[in-house]
């Protein structure tokens, strides 16, 4: 069952997602997620099980909303990214590399 599914029988803000969920969700690594958590810039995750490597779960809400701020973020500033002439072909030529005449190579 996937994370939407499970917010149709259960509220969003009551859901627990997984790794899996979250991957599918987010498209981040759950390596990265981590890292993101701990500078506070993702949703803190929720123990579920005891000990060092215990379970753990985020709240399908909080990740949602996560995804939306990233969105509103791109639609408010959105980059140029750099300008780049588009690449020729092979089959395209150069019009001004055509018209110069090959020089003549030198004899050794």
């Amino acid at each position: 069952m996937n994370a939407l599914q499970l917010a149709s029988i259960a509220p969003p803000e009551l859901t627990f997602i997984g790794n899996k969920q979250q991957q599918a969700i987010t498209n981040l690594s759950a390596r990265h997620r981590d890292r993101l958590e701990a500078k506070g810039i993702f949703p803190k995750s929720v123990r579920l099980g005891e000990g060092r490597n215990g379970r753990k779960a985020r709240i399908l809400s909080e990740v949602l909303d996560w995804n939306r701020a990233r969105i509103a973020e791109r639609g408010a500033a959105p980059s140029p990214g750099p300008q780049r002439e588009p690449a020729l072909r092979g089959d395209q030529v150069d019009r001004e590399s055509a018209l110069i005449e090959p020089q003549p190579q030198p004899r050794v």
